[in-house]
């Protein structure tokens, strides 16, 4: 009985805190991405060569925002 017990109370002392938990999300989860506007732009047919780069700027300054480094 009293291994039982003793390897119970390891398995609660083992378990993760709050704070824990909280830094795991933090540090796996996307920032806040408000800042990044949107785009508004209306592409030709077909897409000049600046109306393609402004969206591959757009979508690097998206990641950007997203990451947490």
């Amino acid at each position: 009985m009293r291994g039982q017990l003793n390897a119970l109370n390891d398995l609660i002392t083992d378990l993760p805190t709050a704070a824990d938990v909280d830094y795991s999300i933090r540090a796996q989860s996307a920032q806040n991405c408000d800042g990044v506007g949107f785009l508004n732009l209306t592409a030709s047919n077909p897409p000049t060569q600046a109306q393609v780069q402004a969206i591959a700027n757009k979508i690097d300054e998206l990641l950007h925002a997203l990451k947490r480094s």
